[in-house]
């Protein structure tokens, strides 16, 4: 049937709002749009402006120091008297009254009162100081043609970006630093803005060597003070010493960052400069830490006769040297290395890289007599020189996301194997029952790896390490702690079978002086410290409670430091490191799991540590 006068009124009205909706989505659409053009166009006038700003505080630089260069040449007190001295005033005085001089005046106020020609000089000086014009482009926007089109899929997703940025104030100024970072970093091929190229490695460097006197760590405070005075230089245009892109961070992401390479609670005092520049080595560019299997890859190509180390040498595994050119032939990175272009420094390319890193862990190789950097390929007879150990490489090139996957890297990685003259005790009764033999391996050693010590690092960098023999009490109770050992085995088998107890007493006293003349013949001194062996698999050595006491007390040393990746994010942009906690993977997660199950009470009760990684 027909509709009623009341279904239609309300149809067309309907229409009408339908129509009102349509126009007004299409106006927000053009203002978008319009907005969105104009933000692109602001955020070029900025960079224009920034790069004008930049040149011309460098042309007033420039100037200012020929002018102090000529006044040197010419004299500055012949200038000032002929610039001050009363003719010269009352000269420019009746010149401005009445514009009318005579040659002889002229000539007389050209001359200083000494008779010297000070005319050159002069019009030299102030020539100098005059501004010059820059020859820049000047930004002519397009004018809008004012048509309405409808805003295609890209304008869309640029409209909804801008609407988030117009509803967060924070977020949109982010948004534009990231704009910016982006467009100015695909301005140039190569540009980076965010990485530390090797000239500034260098220049870092001798900064620290000046400040230290050569020591291969230093203070947190030392280091923000060489990093402030490196961006102040940058800042002030004298020098580009850092990023750009960390050159505009604030004061106190610098004073976090120096922070976060420290982390006296787990074990680091001071921070270590070789970790620190190869940290600024990785970050920025594309090439990521070695891999646990490329790492096991290189020790077995540097224990094997292909490395050319003799086998007297290749015996002292890992105090084994590494010479550049078989560095340059481990697989460390597989021929993961990034080819770079054909724009990139000759330095930056797959090779000078490489030697890059070795020079990086060559520089304190020997603390007595450290070495500076230098850029490969800038110098004449720039070859190979010096060799670092197998140890120093796989401590630095070798560590994890967490202190746990640290020491089972350095498990892998730095553990000799033991003569085979030394077994560890209990090893003969698994061989007479059957049973798969675990690994042998030297206590000191393992002392090595767990504390950081033993040449791996700097003594300075990491606490001090409890003694080799009050380790192998802990490790070795049956020989190095026997009344401990045996009192604990009675606790135990008490604590099993109270009725026993009473019994295990009658018996040891029964048995005490016919046991007595045994016990002096079958005592044997266990071995010194230094030739302790204990057979232990990884992952029992993993949950040892004093292998975790050191891990909570030395882990810091055994891991990566995550503050550059958190206040410094590739790409320039400070929005990513503060947009929230860092995601941790799903092995990383597994192992935090497995290590908060593991701790051992007494850690517990002193410490009451977290078991998540240092930063």
């Amino acid at each position: 049937g027909s509709a009623s006068p009341a279904q239609e009124l309300y149809g067309a009205v309907r229409s009408e709002q339908r129509g009102h909706i349509r126009r007004l989505k299409a106006i927000g659409a053009w203002t978008m749009v319009r907005l969105e053009a104009m933000r692109c166009q602001l955020d070029e006038v900025f960079l224009r402006m920034d790069d004008w700003i930049r040149d011309r505080v460098k042309t007033e630089n420039s100037s200012i120091k020929a002018a102090v260069e000529n006044l040197m040449q010419t004299g500055l007190q012949t200038l000032l008297e002929d610039v001050v001295s009363p003719t010269s005033f009352s000269s420019k005085s009746s010149n401005m009254m009445g514009r009318s001089r005579s040659k002889s005046g002229l000539k007389n106020k050209m001359l200083s009162p000494n008779g010297a020609n000070v005319r050159g000089p002069r019009r030299e000086f102030l020539k100098n100081l005059e501004p010059r014009t820059l020859d820049v482009e000047v930004l002519q926007p397009p004018k809008p043609d004012g048509r309405m089109a409808s805003p295609s899929l890209q304008q869309q997703q640029q409209l909804l970006q801008t609407q988030d940025a117009l509803q967060s104030p924070m977020q949109g100024a982010y948004s534009r630093a990231s704009r910016i970072g982006g467009s100015a970093a695909s301005a140039g091929p190569g540009a980076q803005l965010d990485r530390w190229p090797q000239e500034m490695l260098c220049n870092l460097m001798r900064e620290l060597f000046e400040t230290c006197n050569g020591a291969p760590a230093v203070s947190q405070d030392v280091l923000l003070d060489v990093l402030s005075l490196l961006r102040s230089r940058t800042l002030s245009l004298e020098a580009e010493c850092v990023p750009k892109a960390w050159a505009s961070r604030s004061e106190g992401a610098w004073k976090l960052f120096c922070q976060a390479l420290i982390s006296p609670a787990w074990g680091t005092v001071a921070v270590d400069i070789t970790e620190l520049l190869l940290d600024l080595t990785f970050h920025g560019r594309q090439l990521s830490r070695p891999s646990l299997a490329a790492l096991e890859a290189t020790r077995r190509m540097i224990e094997s006769e292909d490395s050319g180390i003799a086998e007297s040498q290749r015996a002292c595994y890992p105090d084994v040297p590494v010479s550049e050119d078989l560095f340059l032939r481990l697989p460390l990175w597989d021929g993961r290395v990034p080819s770079r272009s054909r724009e990139e420094p000759p330095c930056e390319h797959q090779e000078n890289l490489l030697r890059w890193i070795f020079r990086v862990l060559r520089c304190f190789e020997s603390e007595a007599n450290p070495q500076l950097l230098t850029v490969p390929g800038r110098q004449r007879n720039d070859g190979s020189s010096g060799a670092i150990s197998a140890r120093r490489l796989f401590t630095y090139l070798g560590l994890g996301t967490t202190p746990a996957e640290g020491l089972q890297r350095g498990l892998r990685l730095l553990m000799p194997a033991p003569p085979a003259a030394q077994t560890a005790p209990d090893s003969e009764e698994n061989e007479a029952e059957g049973d798969a033999k675990p690994p042998a391996m030297r206590v000191q050693e393992l002392r090595n790896v767990l504390f950081s010590c033993g040449g791996a690092r700097p003594a300075a960098v990491v606490v001090p390490a409890p003694e080799l023999m009050d380790l192998c009490k802990q490790l070795l109770p049956q020989l190095y702690d026997r009344e401990a050992f045996l009192a604990a085995q009675e606790a135990a088998a008490a604590a099993a079978d109270p009725k026993a107890k009473g019994k295990a007493k009658a018996k040891a006293k029964g048995k005490e002086a016919a046991a007595a003349p045994v016990e002096e013949e079958e005592e044997v001194p266990p071995p010194p410290p230094e030739e302790a062996v204990i057979s232990m698999a990884e992952a029992e050595v993993l949950r040892h409670p004093s292998i975790l006491r050191g891990l909570f007390s030395h882990g810091s040393a055994l891991c990566r430091k995550r503050g550059i990746g958190i206040l410094f994010p590739e790409g320039g942009s400070a929005a990513a490191g503060l947009g929230g906690p860092v995601p941790v993977p799903a092995e990383a997660a597994a192992r935090l799991a497995a290590l908060e199950s593991s701790i051992p009470p007494e850690v517990e009760a002193t410490r009451s540590p977290t078991p998540e990684s240092p930063p």
